[in-house]
């Protein structure tokens, strides 16, 4: 299916039901990447390169306090602005991608912790957002804050660690006069054993509804899949492979040009961080697992170029 021209999307004021903080965002793809485009604009992938699938990960991906932050709470997945029939056909997608990554879900009527809002001016939405409810950028530090806002962009996205908060004074606020987020103090986080992973308890993501006109739901399902399982670094992704799925908000026709779904790398990465019997979280440690896995999944598939780096 595809979704309806902007026009067509009854797109509410400034929806009140969000929240939270840390950084992830996409940026021009990488014009060296190993693919190739067909005179439609289709892109066909030669083949990865092993320094390619270690520079995404070790360039792309945000560390908190050496980790990388995991989901370790089941998915509440909230959608705001789109029609019913939309937002059924796109949540189907996500919880569907969640199931074969058996990452699980929260029942109904859960608290929501993975936040998605499309809206006409996401840059205004995101300044409104500062002023009236700075709460779910406490995850960030001011200049953090800063820099995601102050560029105009296509999708903003960042999550809300606890760990990360800088001003331990401001853990125990709720987020926008509700509570999903559970409150912390700085000596319950202190006392989290070493060994687990840094828990990533919200996402948010504000998409500009211009610009999903012609995306399928299998397109932006799959986009925003990853935003919400995984932190990456605003304006960092020029290391993606050209049919990383996280390239979809820079080709030039969704349609035809764009990744169509997530890509072989993109689902190594997922099943990497959240493989279950992961004991070690140190970015470094988790970095290298998952690129071993990745290279050998990516071998297997026939996608990996035998290119000696």
């Amino acid at each position: 299916m595809k979704i309806a021209s902007v026009a067509a999307l009854a797109l509410g004021a400034f929806a009140a039901s969000t929240a939270i903080a840390q950084t992830s965002e996409t940026s021009q793809p990488d014009t060296s990447a190993d693919a190739a485009e067909t005179s439609s604009g289709e892109i066909v992938v030669e083949g990865y390169r092993e320094q390619q699938v270690r520079d995404f990960l070790w360039r792309s991906l945000v560390e908190t306090g050496g980790n990388l932050a995991k989901r370790t709470d089941p998915v509440c997945l909230g959608i705001d602005n789109l029609p019913d029939t939309v937002t059924s056909e796109l949540r189907g997608r996500i919880q569907a991608n969640l199931d074969d990554f058996q990452i699980p879900l929260a029942e109904p009527g859960c608290d929501i912790n993975a936040v998605v809002v499309f809206h006409d001016n996401p840059q205004a939405f995101m300044n409104w957002l500062a002023s009236n409810r700075p709460v779910v950028f406490d995850a960030l530090y001011r200049p953090e804050r800063n820099r995601l806002i102050r560029e105009k962009r296509q999708v903003y996205s960042w999550m809300f660690i606890p760990t990360a908060i800088p001003d331990r004074n401001r853990a125990d606020q709720n987020l926008i006069g509700t509570t999903l987020v559970p409150t912390a103090s700085a000596a319950e986080i202190s006392r989290i054993p070493q060994g687990e992973p840094d828990s990533i308890s919200h996402s948010f993501t504000v998409v500009g509804t211009e610009m999903i006109d012609g995306m399928s739901i299998a397109q932006l399902g799959d986009y925003l899949t990853m935003q919400i399982l995984i932190e990456f670094k605003p304006g960092k992704l020029e290391h993606a492979p050209r049919d990383s799925i996280m390239n979809l908000f820079f080709a030039g026709n969704p349609e035809d040009s764009a990744p169509q779904e997530m890509s072989s790398l993109d689902r190594a990465l997922v099943r990497g961080l959240y493989q279950p019997q992961r004991q070690r979280f140190n970015a470094g440690s988790i970095r290298g697992d998952v690129a071993r896995r990745s290279i050998r999944t990516l071998d297997d598939e026939g996608l990996l170029d035998q290119v000696d780096d």
